[in-house]
């Protein structure tokens, strides 16, 4: 059987780095382990004929958040709990086996057309618990996205579900204020001044919001870990609780929606490509996602 899939191929320029190399294995690895609905679905991994790397995943219609949120179009109140509540939900499934994301941000969620929302690449995935692989460090740096990394990974500590936690909390808010809060003008700084904003900085309310929903991502994006949710599904609750209030919202200000920088690493992606069980890249699955540690 056939159907249309992502393909998402290593450049041969970074073919001959072990660390890409075992980055991409490693998001296959974790997206492999992981089956929900608001998780990309990896259908197939390993190397083609000429020697390259690929993954290949569902096929999705629609556009990134950062994508949304740079297009213009607004997200109201309910649109954005709902969102950030199903990919609270796919990050959730992840938790449940261990998998700790680290890289949550707008161009790591799906916005499905007439679907549901999904949560992208694990390449930068923490397997928690005993002997379990992980993803290294190098050379002192921290693996993510500074904007939205949580400030004990900035400080060292390799953090927990609650990191995850903390990268939504900051999503949830831009999209409802439509700015990250450590950029309210638009303008970043260095990434050592966002690390620095990270761990000492406190955002500001949002004004208009009403308390019951700040409370909810001022609690997510407490700077100690401690001070937040527990887990992911405690702050799926607390956000799907709003949605299941029948009272009406009330509506919040409007705000310029400015574009920015964002640091970290891409790769490209190839859709619309037809394979099916029988694909030559079959044969090579096991070994890139078993391969030795």
């Amino acid at each position: 059987t056939q159907k249309q899939v992502a393909l998402k191929v290593m450049h041969h320029r970074l073919a001959d780095r072990p660390d890409i190399v075992e980055r991409f294995r490693h998001e296959a690895m974790a997206l492999s382990s992981i089956r929900h609905e608001n998780v990309v679905n990896v259908e197939n991994a390993g190397l083609t004929d000429d020697g390259h790397v690929f993954i290949a995943m569902d096929l999705l219609n629609g556009k990134n958040l950062r994508e949304v949120l740079e297009s213009g179009k607004r997200l109201d109140l309910k649109e954005a709990l709902r969102l950030v509540s199903e990919v609270a939900e796919g990050v959730a499934a992840a938790h449940d086996i261990k998998v700790i994301h680290r890289d949550l941000k707008p161009e790591n969620i799906f916005c499905m057309t007439g679907g549901p929302a999904k949560v992208l690449d694990l390449g930068t995935a923490k397997f928690a618990g005993n002997n379990a692989p992980t993803t290294q460090t190098a050379f002192g740096k921290v693996i993510g996205t500074t904007a939205y990394i949580a400030p004990e990974r900035l400080e060292g500590e390799p953090g927990d579900e609650r990191c995850d936690i903390y990268a939504l909390g900051l999503v949830l808010y831009e999209c409802i204020a439509g700015f990250h809060p450590l950029a309210p003008t638009g303008k970043w700084p260095s990434a050592a001044e966002i690390a620095s904003r990270q761990v000492t900085y406190n955002p500001r309310p949002i004004p208009g919001l009403p308390h019951d929903i700040w409370s909810i991502i001022a609690r997510a994006i407490q700077k100690r870990p401690d001070r937040r949710y527990h887990s992911m599904r405690e702050f799926r609750a607390a956000i799907g609780a709003i949605i299941a209030q029948t009272t009406p919202v009330e509506p919040r200000p409007k705000y310029k929606r400015h574009r920015s920088v964002w640091f970290g690493l891409s790769l490209p992606i190839v859709a619309g490509i037809l394979v099916g069980s029988s694909s030559a890249g079959i044969a090579f699955r096991q070994q890139l996602l078993h391969a030795k540690e």
